[in-house]
């Protein structure tokens, strides 16, 4: 009789072959040179050089405009015995302004020191404004200056288009004597000083900012403009030198020589810069000179006429003309 036998199930070994467990990458810590990189990539400022370049004269202008409102200012709390202190303040003013618009009118700086000597000139001036507010007696006086000395020095980066870390160095100087100007008119004056005129400035310096960085992207998009119509000029230039013998540029209206290339010296004879366009060519010719010079504002033009030198030599040449 045959015996049954217990079939025990097969026995199944599960292993693991090939399994490499890697650590994580750590994410990069960021770095002052990243968040530069990350900055520049999406805010995009001109050359503080040329910024200044552009903004020199009107910035002498604002702060002579400064002064002389200082001066009417400093006439007008002159004239009450309760504010001749105001007055002193005002006159100031009047000293600050004038001394960064000499500066800025007279001296060569290097351009980092120019942009430093603004904002601190400005600042300068807007502290003493509020301290006219604080120092001031008459209530309306000092709410209504508050209020304007709070909102109007805000925008001035946005006005000249200044670089976004001097903006927020002057916005954020401004939200400083904002409020401190406040305390201490509460200290000294009385008033109230509530945390709705804390956020009230807050805004004003948001605003301000917001409009400073889009002042300063529109200004580097005029700036690559330029550079573009710059080095497309020197191109045109560069193939004409390759083309012509000789060059001459030629006032706005055609009527006068502003500067030439050593070539057209040594063929005229002399230095003709500064002298008039027809001196250079004969006398039936000028009519014909001036008719391809206005042609030449719409399309280059190409005139065959007659240079007379300082011999008296008449030299047949081929003008190409290229206006800008």
């Amino acid at each position: 009789m045959a015996q049954d036998r217990g079939l025990s199930p097969p026995t199944r070994r599960a292993e693991i072959t090939g399994l490499k467990i890697t650590e994580p990458t750590p994410r990069p810590m960021l770095s002052m040179s990243g968040m530069r990189r990350w900055w520049r990539a999406r805010i995009k400022e001109a050359p503080l050089e040329w910024m200044l370049a552009l903004n020199r004269k009107p910035l002498v202008i604002m702060f002579l405009t400064a002064m002389f409102v200082g001066v009417g200012s400093a006439l007008n709390f002159g004239m009450d015995s309760r504010t001749q202190d105001l007055s002193y303040i005002m006159m100031v003013v009047v000293g600050v302004s004038l001394s960064v618009a000499l500066v800025l009118a007279r001296c060569s700086l290097p351009h980092a020191a120019e942009m430093a000597l603004i904002i601190s000139g400005y600042l300068t001036v807007a502290a003493l404004q509020f301290a006219s507010v604080v120092f001031s007696d008459d209530v309306a006086y000092r709410l209504r200056s508050h209020a304007i000395a709070m909102s109007i020095w805000k925008a001035l980066p946005a006005v000249f288009g200044f670089p976004v870390f001097p903006s927020f160095i002057f916005i954020g100087g401004t939200v400083v004597l904002d409020n401190l100007s406040l305390y201490l008119a509460k200290l000294t004056q009385g008033d109230t000083f509530e945390m709705r005129m804390v956020g009230s400035s807050l805004v004003y310096a948001l605003g301000g900012m917001g409009v400073a960085i889009m002042q300063t992207g529109r200004l580097c998009g005029i700036y690559e403009f330029q550079q573009a119509l710059a080095a497309e000029k020197a191109l045109m230039e560069s193939i004409i030198t390759m083309m012509c013998d000789a060059i001459v540029w030629l006032s706005e209206d055609g009527s006068m020589i502003v500067r030439t290339d050593q070539r057209f010296t040594m063929l005229i004879g002399r230095n003709v810069k500064g002298e008039q366009v027809a001196d250079s060519f004969t006398e039936h010719e000028r009519e014909r000179i001036q008719d391809c010079l206005q042609r030449a504002k719409e399309a280059p033009a190409l005139l065959p006429t007659t240079l007379v030198n300082t011999a008296g030599t008449r030299i047949p040449v081929e003008m190409f003309v290229v206006g800008n």
